[in-house]
């Protein structure tokens, strides 16, 4: 096996000629993308077509869910994540000491029940197999975990 390299893929110009440099060198390129639902989908989707170009054989596009609290997202991520067909999932739940009424994040998001609050919503997320980070200095190693774990297999009947 040769020198590997890890590229951080995010679909630009940038992280592309990263991996045609590493390419050039004849080096193993492993590619990561960090899907955190952003605004422009094309990102995730150029980073997927530049992998295929490039030969990449491991490309990880990992669901980063960086919801804020108030929202309906992280619902949505738990129902994504207990697919038998679900692709591993990082998280980190900010506002874990925001009042309930409190207004919060670009999105005026609002606490307005206990059912919307910090504590449920990671519960939630946990209990559908999302690794969910206590902190920001824990997001690496939830990262990592997901990287680890591989999707659920369908279930045979």
């Amino acid at each position: 096996m040769g020198n590997r390299a890890v590229i951080l893929l995010s679909g630009g110009m940038d992280s592309a000629t990263a991996l045609a440099i590493a390419k050039s060198e004849g080096l193993d390129a492993i590619a990561l993308t960090f899907d955190y639902r952003q605004r422009h989908r094309k990102e995730v989707e150029a980073a997927r077509r530049i992998a295929r170009h490039f030969g990449v054989r491991d490309h990880r596009v990992v669901r980063l869910d960086l919801g804020e609290i108030g929202g309906s997202e992280e619902v949505f991520v738990a129902e994504y994540a207990s697919r038998t067909d679900a692709k591993p999932i990082a998280a980190l739940i900010v506002g874990k000491m925001a009042p309930p009424g409190k207004k919060m994040g670009h999105a005026a998001a609002l606490i307005g029940s206990k059912a919307e609050g910090h504590q449920a919503k990671v519960a939630m997320l946990r209990e559908a197999g999302v690794h969910v980070a206590n902190g920001l200095g824990e997001v690496v190693s939830a990262t990592r975990a997901a990287l680890a774990s591989r999707p659920r297999a369908a279930a045979v009947a």
